[in-house]
């Protein structure tokens, strides 16, 4: 599961915008605006262009991570043998 939602992140889709400053010439980009996009293959994220790019959604990708932690573990509380049975035979025998 954990790979599948490495393999599958949440994007955010961030638009840029170049400024050039006034004072010395120099580009920089700015965030314009970053919105929630929904999943994709992490592979297929492409570089910026036309002024947008996807993002990783660092914040849901650890909540969501978090959260199947917390699930994994409860699964392993619930199915956990409460009275385990040790063989009735000695564990080490004499030769």
């Amino acid at each position: 599961m954990f790979v599948l939602t490495g393999l599958f992140p949440p994007v955010n889709r961030v638009r840029t915008m170049k400024v050039i400053n006034e004072s010395d010439g120099s580009e920089e980009a700015q965030e314009v605006q970053s919105e929630f996009h929904g999943y994709r293959f992490y592979f297929s994220l492409n570089g910026p262009q036309d002024g947008q790019e996807y993002q990783v959604a660092k914040i849901i990708l650890a909540g969501e991570w978090l959260l199947l932690l917390v699930v994994v573990r409860t699964l392993f509380v619930a199915f956990r043998d409460n009275k385990p049975n040790l063989p009735q035979s000695r564990i080490f025998q004499r030769p």
